[in-house]
């Protein structure tokens, strides 16, 4: 299998998504697999460009903001289902926020996990529970 280019998975990450939402052309195949390029991206942080990590953290904070829908899309598809069952081999941690919308979404997840560009917008959530 060929490996995916940090840039590839960049573009694919944020399609849609960022800069602008389009709902038209998200899938909830292609905002759960979107978890799985998130994943790739983050041992590479340090690798990304400025235009990149412009652009995923632009994507990231779209991604909290749409927590609730993003979460429904991954219960529907069975990502949480899976994210327990393959925890380990997937090498999911608590700090991987994006595997946990259903938990931001709840209000529920460690604001102190999130990166600081994120905390504004996860905060929104803890406000209505």
């Amino acid at each position: 299998m060929r490996e995916i280019s940090l840039s590839r998975r960049v573009e694919a990450y944020a399609a849609g998504v960022y800069p602008e939402w389009d709902s038209g052309m998200l899938s909830d195949e292609l905002i759960s697999w979107g978890l799985f390029h998130r994943s790739a991206i983050y041992d590479k942080l340090p690798e990304l460009s400025a235009e990149q990590e412009e652009l995923v953290r632009g994507a990231d904070v779209a991604m909290i903001e749409h927590a609730p829908e993003i979460a429904e899309w991954c219960e529907v598809d069975l990502r949480w289902a899976e994210r327990e069952r393959y925890r380990e081999r997937w090498h999911i941690t608590r700090d991987q926020w994006w595997w946990w919308l259903d938990e931001i979404a709840a209000g529920t997840y460690p604001l102190e996990l999130l990166p600081d560009y994120l905390h504004e917008a996860a905060a929104k959530y803890r406000n209505q529970s």
